[in-house]
């Protein structure tokens, strides 16, 4: 049996000239972290990551142009009512270093001053409704809006009290899927879905008693102590009215995002950047260059979190969250890479390979040996051809040549084209020149 795969550095940097699979190992990869198993085959990692893209895993492709406003958070211009006014926008890496974070802390235990006994103690009181008491409730949409409602006026606050005297924390606002609330009253921001917050008023899933879960606990024990008050004070049509209330902000919400692992050992997540060495990755990346470093990680020796350009305090990187980047080294080189990312991620090298061509009868894993050879020879490794051009059996050398190979090499060596053919002919790869399209492989003794 194969032992599990083992990541020392969850920031990891796949190099190498293009054609060299760097982008199915990135999907192979990814399915060894999530699971913690091998993928036993490509289709396999293929299917994981359609399941898992954005849930547990994110892509994103870097070009010149891409910011750290794209990448992290930032605001953006946006007319209402006819007035220009900016937006927070939260970019692919916050958006799932906020789930991975959930996902951790939700298998953390609280400390003592964080949670007082007698509030640990309470954590397993709440009657949770069963399934066929549901039709008693009083709609969700009624309770919930009740319980934000005072969020709507200037300087409201809600406050919910913890069992332990002069405990607290408060409720700081919703958005279309989420309810964010503060650990405490000088704690880390949390967010919660809307969703879950339903299933568990409604009876339909359990909770795991740890973390930030335990919150959950008093936020729904609330929404039951309203639905109670309803019941005892109001008519059924009163609470019919208030569910069709025009002003309620709750829709009925999609199922819940259940990514949680009930083993207590947080799930990891994994975001693939493809030719991360495309954009001004210092730029893109900011301050989180500091925050990638293993121990300055959430759940690392030295946890370091930063106030981002939004105000938003208590940002941090959570150590279930991996980093995958592809690099074609053909395109620019690593020696321009940022000496301080460099040293945060792990370089892992992608070169051609040539034992998967047997059985093609033209040879040609030997044809593209000896073309690698004079390519390295006459400019270095990084500009040579992958073996994934070569490996379609279906496809013959000259399609092969004259449709990806040759046009590559014009790029590499900058349309000089007797360089060019001069190449080809030593590496034993024969061309004829085309006054038309330029280089042509084989002898264009077929050509009228």
């Amino acid at each position: 049996m194969l032992n599990p795969p083992v990541f020392p550095n969850p920031n990891i940097i796949l190099y190498g000239p293009p054609g060299t699979g760097k982008t199915r190992h990135t999907l192979e990869l990814a399915y060894a972290i999530l699971t913690g198993q091998e993928a036993p085959s490509y289709e396999a990692a293929q299917q994981l990551f359609q399941q898992e893209l954005g849930r547990r895993l994110d892509f994103v492709a870097f070009h010149q142009s891409f910011t750290y406003e794209d990448f992290v958070q930032g605001f953006r211009p946006t007319v209402i009512n006819g007035q220009m006014v900016f937006e927070k926008s939260e970019g692919v890496f916050y958006r799932i270093a906020e789930r991975a974070r959930q996902e951790w802390e939700a298998c953390q235990g609280l400390d003592a001053e964080e949670f007082p006994q007698a509030d640990a103690e309470f954590i397993n009181t709440l009657p949770f409704l069963q399934p066929d008491s549901q039709s008693s409730l009083v709609p969700f949409e009624v309770v919930f809006q009740e319980l934000i409602a005072p969020l709507a006026s200037a300087g409201g606050t809600v406050i919910l009290p913890m069992k332990t005297k002069g405990y607290g924390f408060p409720i700081l606002g919703i958005d279309s899927k989420y309810l964010t609330f503060r650990r405490g009253m000088e704690g880390h921001e949390n967010k919660v879905q809307i969703a879950v917050l339903r299933a568990l008023y409604e009876g339909t899933r359990k909770i795991i008693p740890s973390g930030p879960q335990i919150y959950h606990v008093y936020i729904v024990e609330r929404l039951l102590e309203l639905a109670q008050a309803h019941k005892e004070f109001s008519t059924s049509a009163t609470i019919a009215a208030a569910a069709d209330a025009p002003d309620a902000v709750v829709a009925p919400a999609p199922a819940p995002d259940d990514n949680t692992s009930a083993s207590g050992t947080p799930l990891n997540y994994v975001l693939i950047i493809d030719e991360i060495n495309r954009a001004n990755i210092a730029r893109v990346f900011g301050e989180l260059i500091t925050l990638l470093e293993k121990d300055k990680r959430l759940g690392g020796a030295n946890p370091l979190p930063v106030t981002l350009p939004s105000g938003e305090e208590g940002f941090t990187v959570p150590a279930n969250l991996y980093l995958i980047g592809t690099m074609n080294t053909a395109d620019r080189s690593l020696a321009l890479l940022d000496i301080a990312l460099r040293r945060r991620f792990e370089f892992r090298p992608l070169y051609p390979r040539y034992n998967l061509f047997a059985g093609m009868a033209d040879n040609r894993g030997t044809v593209l040996q000896k073309l690698n050879a004079e390519i390295t020879r006459q400019k270095s490794r990084d500009f040579q051809i992958g073996h994934a051009y070569f490996l379609d059996a279906k496809e013959t050398l000259q399609s092969i040549f004259d449709g990806k190979v040759i046009p590559l090499l014009y790029e590499y060596f900058l349309n000089d084209e007797a360089k060019l053919q001069s190449l080809l002919q030593t590496a034993g790869v024969s061309v004829y020149l085309d006054a038309n399209v330029g280089l042509r492989y084989g002898t264009g003794a077929s050509v009228s």
